[in-house]
């Protein structure tokens, strides 16, 4: 069975979803898909695209892209995640994570 974050980016890949979306589609409690989007967002790995009062819609980034595609070669999640975190704690100014290489290597520009 695929992991929460996992399904949550490849439920963003395909088209703009809201928390509640997500955790309908997903079978989840609201509040756990709402603290891992929020968290996603803080990596960069993804984007607000529309906020009024608490309906908010996201979509998968580059950074998340770049993320999902490292799964998919057999990247462990863990590890792209781990090595994304490490740059990005790394870099002056932190925040966005970076890009995951084809050897699954945490790369210096995210797409």
């Amino acid at each position: 069975m695929k992991g929460v974050v996992l399904s949550i980016l490849e439920a963003l890949e395909s088209e703009p979803l809201g928390p509640g979306d997500l955790a309908s589609r997903l079978g989840l409690p609201r509040y756990r898909v709402l603290g891992i989007v929020h968290a996603l967002e803080e990596l960069g790995f993804v984007e607000k695209i529309y906020g009024r009062g608490s309906y908010k819609l996201y979509i998968l980034s580059g950074s998340g892209r770049a993320l999902l595609s490292a799964s998919r070669r057999g990247v462990e999640l863990r590890e792209a995640l781990a090595r994304a975190l490490e740059q990005a704690v790394e870099r002056p100014g932190g925040g966005q994570a970076e890009s995951i290489n084809n050897s699954g290597e945490a790369g210096e520009a995210l797409a």
